[in-house]
């Protein structure tokens, strides 16, 4: 999937128009390991796949970026990338 930013994107100093994620590439393993991170903050969800802090942690895995990158995104950007995720998983 590839996902257009609303507005350039900057990040440690590099600027972002898009970003591509391999959702359709995504494993089991990917989503465990996800997992075990967001727990392992003390997070816990019922539904991973519906959460989008959780989504958060599955994009940043997916497209090797820290998470502050997606914490740091303004939130239309954000809510659009983590919600995408959890339609792909939901779907």
């Amino acid at each position: 999937m590839k996902y257009t930013f609303i507005k350039p994107y900057e990040f440690e100093g590099k600027t972002y128009t898009e970003l591509d994620v391999d959702i359709e590439g995504m494993t089991g393993a990917d989503f465990a390991a996800a997992k075990k991170q967001f727990t392992k903050e003390g997070n816990f969800v019922a539904l991973p796949a519906a959460d989008t802090e959780f989504c958060a942690c599955l994009l940043a895995r997916l497209t090797k970026q820290p998470l502050e990158f997606f914490e740091h995104l303004p939130v239309k950007d954000y809510c659009a990338l983590t919600q995408s995720v959890s339609n792909f998983l939901l779907g």
